[in-house]
């Protein structure tokens, strides 16, 4: 997959423990929350209504893409120090 639009100086957020992460994640979203922002995110971006979205809903979603983000750099540095 390309990342040539992912943005080269994003600031990494994981927290310096992926299990820290991963708890910061579910306090702040439920698994069934989760799911629904995710599938929200998606109806939202393939059947092109993002640009519908409310402000509070777009704000939502940008930030749930962002706990996903941190989400996914702890899911990595998890993965390299069971490499190690």
């Amino acid at each position: 997959m390309s990342s040539k639009n992912y943005p080269s100086n994003y600031p990494l957020t994981a927290s310096a423990s992926p299990h820290n992460a991963l708890a910061e994640f579910f306090d702040q979203y439920s698994l069934p929350e989760s799911k629904a922002m995710l599938w929200n995110w998606y109806k939202a971006t393939t059947t092109g209504n993002f640009a519908n979205l409310d402000k509070v809903e777009w704000e939502n979603l940008a930030t749930f893409y962002e706990r996903i983000d941190n989400l996914l750099n702890a899911a990595h540095a998890f993965k390299d120090r069971q490499a190690k």
